[in-house]
Order: C-alpha cells, then structure tokens, then sequence
C-alpha cells in the first residue's frame, strides 16, 4: 500500500483496479454504486481501500465518503444479476478520516452511468484508505462463503464547483453488471 496506508486485515478479498480497459464510474454525482464482494474468512473489517480516478486528471482532496455493505439478493430468473439487499453497516469519513495518494497510471474513459455515456478521460489512479470506527463483522467460510456489497458515495463539499471523482471498475467482476 501507498505511505500512511496500514493493512490492518489479515486476510480480506482484493479487487485489482482495471487499468487499462476499464472504466471509471461517476461516483459524486447522483449515483450511488456498490460491487460485490466474496467473503472466506470471518471476522472483522478493520480496514477498506478503494481506487478511484478525477476526470480529465482535475484532482480534488476534500471529498466525504459514505461506505456501507449489504447483504446480497442472489441472482434469479426475473433478476439476472445479484444486487444489494439490506444495509448491514455504514459510516460516513471527512477528508481527515481517510488517506489519499497517487498509486499509478492508467488509461481510462471516465463514465456517467446513467444514460450511459462517457464524459472524458483520465490517466491518474488514486488510493484510498478508509479505517471505520464501527467495526462490521464479516461471516463466511471458505466452504460456506457469503457475498456482500460494498456501496460507496464521494459527496463534494455543498456550495462548491465540484470536481468529478470516478471508482475505478476492477479485473475481476463476480456476479453483477
């Protein structure tokens, strides 16, 4: 992890960022987004670490985060993609509750996901480390795993002209679009 980032989970799922093919969504406009993740080992979620992107390389530092997980409503045949159920845990994280820092480049077009369209590009990728107060405790085994959702939302500062922050999509997609 970047300088001042501390891992402090054992052992935890990992979601590489997709570099080059990916996209980064908009995560500071009216959407909220969440992606799954696969749980093997109980126990508690001590840390969380996010990659994101600025469109067109305009780099902000006073973002607030909202986290939260949920569990997972499994996919089925009116619904053909898992989603997120119920809210299980949240916390919200001022600019000096969590770390920023330049990790790597890359090349991305940066995505509204609503209509969808594509309103730039970027090639800076930025790491994010979150560590909650209120600790979520994780169930699931390897042999019995458990999915859940983390949900994330960059919220800009009210009153300003806002610069536009993007989760980076990852290499490694599970059960969602």
């Amino acid at each position: 992890p970047p300088q001042g980032c501390v891992e402090t989970n054992g052992t935890k799922y990992v979601q590489w960022p997709n570099l080059y093919g990916g996209v980064d969504v908009w995560n500071n406009g009216p959407w909220v987004l969440a992606d799954d993740f696969i749980c093997t080992n109980s126990g508690p979620i001590t840390d969380i670490h996010l990659w994101g992107s600025w469109l067109n390389d305009q780099v902000g530092n006073n973002l607030t985060f909202w986290l939260a997980i949920y569990d997972d409503v499994q996919a089925s045949e009116t619904n053909l993609f898992s989603q997120p159920g119920n809210l299980l845990w949240q916390e919200q994280f001022t600019p000096d509750q969590y770390l920023q820092s330049f990790w790597n480049f890359g090349q991305e077009t940066f995505l509204d996901p609503g209509p969808p369209q594509t309103l730039g590009t970027d090639t800076q990728v930025w790491y994010y480390c979150f560590y909650p107060t209120n600790i979520f405790m994780q169930q699931g085994t390897v042999a019995q795993p458990k999915t859940y959702w983390l949900m994330v939302y960059a919220q800009s500062p009210a009153g300003t002209n806002y610069l536009s922050y993007g989760w980076k999509t990852t290499t490694n997609v599970q059960h969602d679009v």
